[in-house]
């Protein structure tokens, strides 16, 4: 089971880079029942409210600086609006070690320590240079790696992940998308966003 969620996990990275090539903006029109299945996912790894009225889906890799640039826009999104969730979607589609770094969050969230060693990447400038390093900030923050590559549900975890990105049509981190939740048609995405446009986009849909 586990060699083939491994096969089936690098045959979508290689679809995924290739088409990154020609990166383009999700076609949410295409994809309603997908955003559907998006909305519906109860996702663990998220900050703010979780019952909150807006929503905002980041799909991220943690040797993306463009992601590392937006987080702390992200963070001051929540301190400033109780009625909204950023939900971490890990999509770890750029070059080794992300995928590492993908497993050790996962391994974290099963050990209640998510956000902690999600915020220690996510300010790491530059990217994570090996793994080596990912267990040595993963042992600071007390996050047991043993079992990172092997557990299945890991594996999987980040599997479905990559799949439904895939099918979105997700190239380019970081993706956001943004809406109601519930309303998951009346979606705004956002490929690589700029932190100056998040609080407008948001605040429209605190409106609605």
């Amino acid at each position: 089971m586990l060699n083939k969620i491994l096969i089936t996990i690098s045959l979508l990275f290689m679809l995924i880079t290739l088409n990154a090539e020609n990166p383009k903006t999700p076609d949410l029109e295409k994809n309603k029942e997908l955003l559907g299945k998006l909305y519906q996912t109860q996702y663990e790894t998220f900050i703010g409210n979780k019952d909150a009225k807006v929503v905002i889906f980041d799909f991220s890799d943690y040797n993306c600086s463009d992601c590392k640039e937006i987080a702390p826009a992200l963070e001051e999104l929540v301190k400033n609006h109780n009625d909204l969730k950023i939900v971490f979607v890990d999509y770890p589609i750029l070059r080794s070690p992300a995928m590492y770094a993908a497993q050790a969050c996962i391994a974290a969230l099963n050990q209640g320590k998510y956000l902690q060693l999600h915020n220690a990447f996510m300010t790491r400038e530059g990217r994570l240079a090996s793994e080596d390093e990912i267990n040595a900030i993963a042992e600071k923050a007390k996050v047991d790696l043993s079992k990172a590559k092997t557990d299945d549900s890991i594996k999987a975890y980040l599997f479905k992940n990559l799949e439904l990105g895939h099918k979105l049509g997700i190239t380019n981190v970081p993706t956001l998308f943004i809406g109601n939740t519930s309303e998951p048609h009346n979606t705004t995405v956002i490929v690589e966003p700029k932190p100056e446009e998040l609080n407008p986009l948001v605040n429209k849909y605190l409106k609605q």
